[in-house]
């Protein structure tokens, strides 16, 4: 594919994507000097073009479902008007080992579903703006700490990674008021569940990890829940009857847990309730005769 001709040199907006293009990323897309978003994806193969500063009007580099390999050259950001990068699902294999350049623009970033080992994530320490975050299933040992510097999170998914031990106590205390999506799944992570002060979440994803003690009480003030899932932990004690009120909430999965003493009667206040999930742990007693009126029209598993 050669996009080098003098015809093209006005060209804005480039979207390849959905089609059967392969081989390496094509160089002469860097000629483009006026494209503001580039997106494909295909089957392109190969390192990433390490001058892609030449695209100094980019905005949207959306690279994601390739099959790019290599380490991710810190100018990928340099674009000065660059605001969103999607690069999941490739064979990438970390960043470039230097701090990358504070880049103000950039609000969205997608790494997921690579092989980012060795050094990252430090490399993003100054990407302190970001609205966005998904590294997901990228071989993470730890929780990355350039988060403690990202004051405006809204989006964060770091689930399927290796992460263990307990949560930190600086993610915890973060204040992220504007975070509305949150997934920690699928990692092996211990310890009580802390104290969160993130009373925007919809979305709270921690399935599949090893935590336990009582839920905290601070989960009573997530009034924007749509979905909860805590299933395969070790959560313990009753579940809070909070969980009954908060009126947004669709889903509640709290399989494969501890739970003990009697179910709460989370429809008795809740309208919004379709899914309940909870079996697979130590309740006892009468099912909550506003659990045997969520039967008729919603799905129920109690002692499956």
């Amino acid at each position: 594919m050669d996009l080098s001709y003098n015809s093209f040199s006005e060209l804005c907006y480039l979207h390849l994507s959905s089609n059967s293009f392969i081989g390496p990323f094509p160089a002469s897309i860097l000629s483009l000097t006026q494209l503001y978003t580039l997106h494909s994806r295909n089957s392109l193969s190969g390192p990433l073009p390490s001058n892609t500063s030449m695209l100094q009007k980019l905005t949207e580099l959306h690279l994601a479902y390739n099959s790019l390999n290599g380490i991710i050259p810190s100018l990928v950001f340099s674009p000065p008007l660059l605001y969103s990068v999607s690069l999941q699902h490739n064979r990438l294999r970390g960043l470039a080992d230097e701090v990358i350049k504070t880049n103000p623009t950039l609000i969205e970033l997608h790494l997921s579903n690579n092989q980012l080992i060795g050094s990252f994530p430090q490399p993003l320490v100054n990407f302190t703006n970001l609205f966005t975050l998904g590294i997901s299933s990228c071989e993470l040992k730890d929780f990355p700490h350039f988060l403690r510097n990202i004051k405006t999170l809204r989006y964060l998914d770091i689930s399927n990674n290796t992460i263990c031990g307990q949560i930190p106590k600086w993610f915890s205390g973060m204040r992220w008021d504007s975070l509305w999506f949150l997934n920690l799944s699928h990692n092996s992570l211990t310890g009580n569940l802390p104290q969160f002060h993130y009373y925007s979440l919809e979305y709270l994803d921690h399935k599949f990890n090893s935590l336990q003690g009582p839920l905290p009480s601070s989960i009573c003030n997530m009034r924007k829940l749509a979905l909860l899932d805590l299933s395969r932990n070790n959560f313990s004690n009753s579940i809070p009857s909070c969980l009954g009120s908060i009126a947004n909430l669709t889903v509640l999965n709290l399989r494969k847990n501890n739970f003990t003493g009697s179910l709460p009667p989370l429809c008795a206040h809740s309208t919004s309730l379709s899914t309940i999930v909870v079996n697979g742990n130590q309740f006892e007693g009468p099912v909550p005769v506003s659990l045997l009126k969520f039967l008729i029209f919603c799905l129920l598993f109690v002692y499956v």
